[in-house]
């Protein structure tokens, strides 16, 4: 396909044409036709939105998921009680759109089942209070950077950040809070991490490092290494820290994984879970699971020494 091969073309050096650098609309020419006109086999980039009563975004976010460039779209939704199942039948209605219904699985379940199902080389998760720019230069972005690092296996478009060793956090009390100070965020005694809200670098014009870990949404990941790393960890069921040990396990195995800059707009819409509270117990035990699986390499600095030496590779090899 024409777009395919423009990718292909900028990852050798190419200069087919110059990605914008102040995130315009560049809506490919396949996309500007009906896309309930034919089925694509092999997608390049396939979205999935995990997605539970937030009704009130559906219209902005299909209105941008349908200007993204991305080859195959997949609604997961998962048992939503507001009607938003029946608007998302009447919008996705092409070939390569799904709708897939779930009852209440969260998150950790909903993206390890959608990712299986998505045919897209490269696979891109989205969360339902966070709208996409009404462009496909993130979606562009993402896939010349898998394009230009073959080892690279994710990329978040959240935030990154930096296992700290626990040292002398005190012991978790039933007064003890989540707390960020600076860009250090800590769970006494559970969890401590440094973080990286936007990319420093430059690659080819596009805001991006390597990190240690990155944050859903948007993810991107290259399918193929996802399932040679055994997929999404069901044990974090329902929600968090499996995107922690997903991150973590691609480093181990070899891989890279990376932070860019997208412009989503985040938390719109009311409701959501609420991570630090006592409806939300499994986030601690969660974090505890993580130190306990990898608390030894962070102390000894096996994944900060993996980083830094990636980015060391990645300005040398920019300038």
């Amino acid at each position: 396909m024409l777009r395919s091969l423009i990718i292909k073309l900028l990852v050798r050096g190419i200069n087919f044409f110059q990605l914008p650098s102040g995130g315009g609309d560049r809506t490919p020419a396949k996309n500007k036709k009906n896309t309930a006109e034919s089925y694509n086999e092999a997608p390049m980039m396939s979205v999935c939105l995990q997605f539970f009563n937030k009704r009130e975004n559906i219209e902005l976010i299909w209105k941008n998921l349908t200007k993204c460039g991305a080859d195959e779209i997949i609604i997961q939704e998962d048992g939503s009680s507001d009607g938003s199942l029946s608007k998302w039948a009447s919008l996705a209605i092409g070939k390569n759109h799904f709708v897939i219904r779930s009852n209440d699985l969260f998150e950790v379940r909903t993206y390890d089942r959608s990712i299986d199902y998505a045919r897209g080389k490269y696979v891109a998760l989205l969360q339902d209070d966070d709208i996409p720019p009404p462009s496909s230069r993130w979606v562009d972005e993402a896939i010349y950077l898998f394009e230009k690092f073959d080892d690279l296996a994710i990329i978040g478009g959240l935030s990154g950040a930096s296992l700290l060793t626990l040292g002398g956090s005190k012991q978790v009390t039933d007064e003890s809070r989540y707390s960020v100070v600076d860009d250090i965020a800590e769970y006494p005694g559970v969890f401590r991490y440094r973080i990286k809200k936007e990319p420093e670098k430059l690659v080819d014009g596009i805001q991006f490092e390597f990190s240690e870990y990155v944050n859903r949404a948007p993810m991107f990941v290259r399918k193929s290494f996802f399932k040679e790393l055994g997929g999404i960890d069901q044990s974090f069921a329902p929600f968090q820290c499996d995107d922690v040990d997903l991150c973590l396990k691609a480093w181990q195995a070899g891989y890279k994984v990376g932070l860019v800059k997208s412009p989503f707009a985040r938390n719109v819409g009311i409701g959501g879970m609420r991570l630090y509270n006592r409806n939300a117990p499994n986030i601690v035990e969660n974090w505890k699971r993580i130190y306990a699986k990898y608390g030894v390499l962070i102390d000894e600095g096996y994944f900060s020494d993996k980083v830094s030496d990636a980015n060391r590779r990645l300005t040398s090899n920019l300038q």
